[in-house]
């Protein structure tokens, strides 16, 4: 077990993999961060594909058991695509409350008014 813990750290970050000495934790962050932005797209698409897939199970099951099992597929499907927009929308919301996000905000144009207060 251990072995392929080892392996799949060494596969999922390129700078382990590739042997390069890290200057500091600032590249790492980034690093992890950019790998979990590609990944979070990808799990939150599996878990609608799982939906669709019990979804259409559901359609071509003819007997009470088969109907039951597609549904539990189907609701697996919808309880992870919850679990996982929220998640994903709660950490924005706190990254966003708290100071944390990267994006670069850019400031409003200013609108400027005449002598009598209008546009």
């Amino acid at each position: 077990m251990k072995k392929y813990l080892i392996a799949a750290l060494a596969l999922a970050f390129p700078a382990v993999a590739f042997g390069q000495q890290l200057t500091n934790i600032s590249v790492l962050v980034a690093s992890a961060t950019h790998i979990l932005n590609q990944l979070i797209p990808f799990f939150i698409g599996l878990g609608v594909v799982v939906f669709f897939y019990g979804i259409i199970r559901y359609a071509l099951a003819g007997s009470g058991e088969d109907k039951s099992a597609a549904r539990s597929i189907m609701i697996w499907g919808i309880i992870a695509l919850f679990v996982m927009v929220s998640v994903w929308g709660l950490v924005n919301f706190l990254g966003n409350a708290l100071g944390l996000n990267n994006a670069q905000n850019i400031p409003a144009p200013n609108i400027p008014t005449n002598a009598s207060g209008g546009y």
